[in-house]
């Protein structure tokens, strides 16, 4: 009975890690002409949803400042070892404000082999990303 117990919870906490993490990522964002290395994102995965944070983001060569950019409602899909996230029309929220103006479409990420890959686009501009997973 005891053994029964302890499988079973073994088995349900590797079923809530398998649905609910967070892992971050650094690596090269490319936004336009525009490509800027050390970025991080952290992917909250929570069962077939996910949300991103993209940490101290800057957009564009001449952006003033940088910001954390939260890109939220991501579907999520497990196909053997690869995780799939994908969206559009999301609206990206900085300081909890949202930014409509940079509408994210047609966003495609993989996590795979503990790297992420992303196409997608902000607004106009076409962004791509790749990092290793930090954490």
């Amino acid at each position: 009975m005891k053994k029964t117990l302890i499988l079973y919870l073994t088995a349900c906490l590797t079923v809530l890690s398998v649905f609910s993490q967070n892992t971050k990522f650094k690596g090269t964002m490319t936004v336009g002409d525009y490509t800027r290395k050390n970025v991080v994102i952290e992917v909250k995965e929570h069962g077939n949803k996910a949300d991103g944070t993209i940490y101290r983001a800057k957009f564009a060569r001449l952006m003033p400042i940088k910001v954390d950019a939260d890109i939220k409602n991501l579907n999520r899909t497990v196909q053997a070892d690869k995780i799939f996230l994908s969206g559009n029309n999301l609206i990206p929220y900085v300081k909890g404000q949202a930014k409509e103006k940079y509408m994210i479409t047609g966003f495609n990420g993989v996590i795979h082999n503990g790297e992420l890959s992303i196409t997608t686009r902000f607004g106009e501009k076409k962004v791509t990303y790749k990092g290793k997973k930090i954490q």
